[in-house]
């Protein structure tokens, strides 16, 4: 369940939180190395440095950074539940009690057949002098190197997938042929201090909720007193307390809904405005994605008594067809979005409870 709860947030989190990055703060007594920084998300049991001239993207259990919007060069940290993959893996013929057989068998069938699927013909260039074992802290490990033209670029991928005790490690850094070698000596510099850790809380991280003594029948609160609004959510919604944003999500399907707030550089941003730079964004950071489809823009809505404008779009992730529809308002100095998400094939389940908790949303 967590890798599927990690999927779906890697989809949220690819649109709608671009723009609100958020640096973590370090524990007490946590030595970082010189000249770099955390880059991994809350209660990870890892910990991912990277230089201080990458950006920290370390939302939704998704740890990385990212180099250069404009030409793609970022890195990410994902890990996977054995027990999830065990069945699968042993369909596809791996040895279970063997540590290199089991790596091979999950980097086949979990990173490489989703760029395959997405790349040009399903050809993917392997540099087999670069696919060497390794380990990730002690932890045995396997290194890859491929790369694949996607949507009219040519990506490459380094990847090193971690035998742990319970979970399957994956560190990836992607990026364009130029971007590729011009930051392989800092990725160096990442996996080289890559440390295993007890589970990660920023010293200067807290989430508290609303006790809900206004929440409307049926529902509960979903964020707390820092924030200008007031986010309810249906009672069976789960709650995200683990992250910078507030959220909720669907246990059963891992639909979700999140607030996201933005300020503007500009007095005079517009709602269409913000749209189209986190439009822009996401294309940039999705580039080896396919299949973006935006299917409605500029109805109009309440959202807390405002004027919002809606948006519906799609978005074919690692294989799936995600369905995202957005509340974008402007209160006050600030743009808020509202983002329902789901898999198209739940997003109509949900929609009564969406109208529910757009209906109850107040701004403060």
């Amino acid at each position: 369940m967590k890798s599927t709860t990690r999927l779906f947030m890697a989809a949220l989190c690819a649109v709608i939180l671009l723009l609100s990055f958020a640096s973590c703060g370090v524990r007490e007594g946590e030595e970082v190395p010189n000249g770099m920084q955390i880059a991994c998300c809350v209660n990870a049991d890892y910990r991912l440095y990277v230089p201080n001239s990458w950006v920290p993207n370390t939302s939704y259990g998704i740890s990385g950074a990212y180099r250069d919007l404009g030409n793609q060069s970022t890195v990410t940290v994902q890990s996977y539940a054995k027990a999830d993959y065990a069945e699968q893996l042993t369909a596809a013929g791996a040895d279970l009690t063997e540590s290199a057989s089991r790596i091979a068998a999950f980097w086949s069938i979990l990173c490489l057949e989703p760029i395959a699927a997405r790349a040009m013909d399903n050809l993917v260039k392997t540099y087999e002098e670069e696919c060497v074992s390794t380990s990730l802290d002690g932890v045995n490990a396997k290194q890859y190197r491929y790369s694949a033209l996607i949507n009219g670029t040519t990506l490459h991928f380094l990847q090193v997938v971690a035998d742990g005790e319970e979970n399957y490690y994956v560190f990836t850094f992607t990026a364009t042929a130029e971007m590729f070698e011009l930051y392989r000596p800092e990725v160096n510099m990442m996996l080289s201090s890559f440390v295993f850790d007890d589970p990660y809380v920023p010293v200067d991280y807290a989430k508290y909720l609303d006790d809900g003594a206004n929440a409307p029948e049926g529902m509960r609160a979903a964020f707390g007193d820092d924030v200008a609004y007031c986010f309810y959510v249906p009672s069976s919604w789960e709650v995200c307390m683990d992250e910078q944003i507030y959220s909720a999500y669907v246990p059963s399907d891992m639909s979700g809904v999140s607030v996201v707030p933005y300020m503007p550089q500009t007095e005079q941003m517009s709602v269409a405005q913000y749209f189209a730079m986190s439009e822009d964004m996401m294309k940039k950071m999705m580039r080896e994605e396919s299949d973006y489809n935006l299917l409605q823009s500029g109805e109009k809505a309440q959202l807390g008594g405002r004027e919002a404008t809606v948006y519906e779009f799609t978005l074919r992730i690692g294989g799936v067809n995600y369905r995202y529809r957005q509340y974008i308002a402007a209160y006050k100095s600030m743009i808020y979005a509202l983002t329902y998400t789901a898999t198209e094939a739940n997003f109509e389940a949900h929609l009564n409870e969406l109208d529910q908790i757009v209906g109850a949303f107040v701004f403060r």
